[in-house]
């Protein structure tokens, strides 16, 4: 689920298939005591296929206009415009399982940074400034880095990339990239112990 401060709207992919995505309009003008108002909007098919389903989903602004694009587990990448939830264009793509959709701006452009395990493991990213048809899509392995990725994040005014997940040795990890140069500027910060190193308390205590 994402949120829209400009449009105060909830946007929401619905995983399961038939994939369909649907808006929320947030109505915060009551106060903070009252909480909000909710009122929900048309379900509409991302795509009316069998067997797909929504696993990306991200928010974006160009021109003016307010856009939304979902990402199907078979590649299939779809462009909404909000708050109406109008197809606006598809394009399939060669990585199946697209997840975890972020948009930053890499080199004055509007990119989408998503995550895709197959055929094999690996960043994706796509301009958005431009139809999606011709927008250029660069692919940034991950089998050295990241053995599993639950998240990510782009800087929206910059081109830098956070991926959250863990290392081969299985121990919690950032990883920073500058997407404008991929394997020129990156690195990977442990976050934290692998649990099965980390003796218990029972066994501390009596140690001592």
């Amino acid at each position: 689920m994402k949120y829209s401060t400009t449009l105060k709207l909830l946007v929401a992919a619905c995983g399961k298939s038939p994939a369909s995505i649907v808006a929320i309009q947030v109505d915060d003008s009551d106060s903070l005591e009252r909480g909000c108002t909710l009122t929900p909007g048309e379900t509409v098919l991302v795509d009316g296929e069998a067997g797909r389903e929504a696993r990306g989903l991200a928010l974006y602004n160009y021109d003016d206009r307010h856009f939304a694009v979902v990402g199907l587990t078979d590649g299939t990448i779809v462009k909404f415009s909000l708050p109406e939830l109008a197809v606006v264009e598809k394009r399939h793509i060669d990585a199946r399982n697209l997840a975890h959709f972020s948009v930053g701006n890499a080199d004055h452009t509007l990119t989408l940074l998503m995550f895709s395990p197959f055929p094999w493991r690996r960043l994706v990213t796509m301009q958005l400034d431009s139809s999606l048809e011709t927008a250029t899509v660069t692919s940034i392995p991950l089998e050295q880095d990241l053995e599993f990725v639950v998240d990510t994040y782009v800087d929206p005014k910059t081109a830098l990339a956070f991926v959250f997940g863990n290392s081969q040795r299985g121990v919690p990890a950032v990883m920073q990239m500058d997407i404008n140069f991929p394997r020129e500027i990156w690195g990977i910060i442990l976050a934290g112990v692998p649990a099965p190193t980390v003796p218990s308390l029972n066994h501390r205590c009596a140690m001592s």
